[in-house]
């Protein structure tokens, strides 16, 4: 799976904040990592925690090519019973350390989203006197919530951060309903912004694709034949897919897994 280098990157949001010439803006790279207690099966958490260290590199790699546009900060929430930052407010890319995760509990998916909301504003994660762009938001989860997800996403969606933020949900195996996913991600995103994996190498593959995809399109104020910033995201994600290995299932896009290290 190759992540190709064209340069599609979606529009710069709106924002009110004065910029300052000599200093960058910022875009807020969010991970709402499920570590319930299904996640220890089959090497799922393992592999996140494998890749992670990894893909916060690649992320700075493009926070430092964008000597014109943002700077990528990262912000890690886990979710099992309960929800906790794995820092306190995002942090650089280049400085972000990832903390190993440990499975355990349920999945409570709806206080995910509220304490997401919490940090959204301009008195908290959006509050410095540099200007921002729309935050990226990637989910990652196994299973069905066990808290009330509808009645958080309804607070989060209030936010009006959260509807121009870029979200993709990446779903690990076959537990996770699509349409669970898909009122996170918006009913205009594009096919794409919701992915299903089966296996290890596949999941690491996707978790890379994705990082550098949401990266290279939110943190870019370059629009490309005026076309939508979820359309763009899509046709970059879709450009690092093998068209052969993928379908659409469910309303997801179904990746062929390699191997024999199935989740489900």
């Amino acid at each position: 799976m190759d992540i190709k280098n064209d340069q599609n990157f979606g529009p710069e949001f709106e924002d009110k904040v004065p910029s300052k010439d000599s200093v960058r803006r910022v875009m807020n790279l969010y991970y709402l990592v499920d570590t319930s207690g299904s996640m220890v099966s089959n090497g799922k958490m393992e592999s996140v925690n494998q890749v992670m260290p990894e893909v916060i590199e690649l992320v700075a790699d493009i926070s430092n090519s964008n000597v014109d546009t943002a700077e990528i900060k990262v912000a890690c929430l886990t979710f099992s019973t309960g929800a906790h930052w794995m820092y306190s407010a995002p942090i650089s890319a280049n400085d972000f350390k990832w903390t190993n995760c440990t499975p355990a509990g349920l999945t409570d998916l709806g206080q995910a989203y509220e304490e997401l909301e919490k940090h959204l504003h301009r008195d908290n994660d959006l509050g410095n006197n540099q200007g921002h762009f729309a935050p990226a938001i990637i989910l990652l989860t196994d299973g069905m919530p066990n808290d009330d997800h509808k009645g958080g996403l309804e607070i989060l969606k209030k936010n009006n951060w959260f509807k121009h933020a870029t979200k993709v949900a990446i779903a690990i195996g076959t537990d996770t309903k699509s349409q669970v996913l898909r009122d996170f991600v918006g009913e205009n995103a594009a096919d794409e912004a919701i992915i299903r994996v089966h296996d290890v190498q596949t999941l690491k593959d996707i978790i890379r694709l994705v990082s550098c995809s949401v990266s290279k399109v939110g943190s870019s104020n370059v629009s490309t034949e005026n076309k939508a910033k979820e359309e763009i995201l899509g046709e970059e994600i879709k450009g690092g897919l093998s068209t052969q290995d993928i379908k659409q299932v469910d309303g997801a896009i179904d990746v062929a897994p390699v191997g024999d290290d199935l989740f489900n």
